[in-house]
């Protein structure tokens, strides 16, 4: 029996909202591309947008969901890995000054909806040798130092005030639950950003240019099984492995790199 994973405070975990989730998994064989129906399959609906690039063998389908119009689903498929990826549109009508119209909720929220598609998926899915869990989540700072000293929280060391331009990225390998002589990579990179759009305007007046948004920490994580991984991972595992990648991107966006 596999082992459960602590479960995080769920509402450390959703201070944190979802810009993007994406789940990838590694072929077993690499082959080229396929038009296939899973985007419909998943959706209900055919996706609004195919494209197809034929010499670097690339297939991708994607389109609003029905119920979230604002939210984008992208299927890519290549020779050896596919990606499904859930990100916000935000609207023309949108504000773009607040956080809220650039994510797809908290990241528990966004983690439900994108599991919800996947497993749709999951049963029809090709043999693979490897999975990752990639998350983009934001948490919102009223300026610079403010987000300095939120990502003090998260971090084993103090982020000096006066610093700019952190970027601090930490693999923390661990042992998989699920697969047997197995390592699952976290990938974490913790920053600090300041969000901007960019500013048209015909007025003589106005320059165009970039305009500040809001100022935000950023945790983008990549949780996945190793590459050096030889066996496929059985059908059955999948949903499990899935799981527990989940469960570790979870920990770490709540208690940040624990050593």
């Amino acid at each position: 029996m596999t082992e459960a994973m602590t479960s995080p405070d769920p509402a450390r975990v959703n201070v944190w909202r979802a810009q993007a989730l994406r789940f990838t998994v590694f072929k077993e064989t690499p082959t080229d591309p396929e038009k296939t129906d899973w985007w419909a399959e998943v959706v209900g609906q055919p996706p609004e947008n195919r494209i197809e690039r034929v010499r670097e063998r690339v297939l991708q389908d994607s389109g609003s969901l029905p119920d979230e119009p604002a939210e984008s689903l992208i299927l890519k498929i290549e020779s050896e890995k596919i990606d499904w990826i859930l990100q916000r549109t935000p609207a023309e009508t949108d504000d773009e000054s607040d956080l809220h119209t650039h994510t797809l909720g908290t990241f528990d929220e966004a983690i439900t909806r994108f599991r919800v598609a996947l497993d749709r998926w999951i049963p029809n899915m090709p043999a693979v040798r490897r999975l990752a869990f990639g998350a983009d989540v934001l948490q919102h700072a009223t300026d610079h130092n403010a987000a300095y000293k939120l990502l003090n929280d998260y971090l084993l060391f103090d982020v000096n005030g006066t610093a700019t331009d952190l970027l601090f990225r930490i693999n923390r390998k661990v042992a998989s639950r699920v697969l047997t002589d197995t390592q699952i990579n976290r990938l974490a990179t913790w920053s600090a950003v300041n969000f901007q759009a960019a500013r048209l305007s015909t007025a003589a007046r106005v320059a165009p240019g970039l305009h500040f948004l809001f100022t935000a920490c950023r945790l983008q994580l990549d949780i996945n099984t190793e590459a050096n991984r030889d066996l496929p991972i059985e059908p059955d595992q999948i949903p499990l492995v899935l799981d527990e990648l989940v469960g570790h991107a979870r920990m770490i966006a709540a208690e940040g790199d624990q050593g």
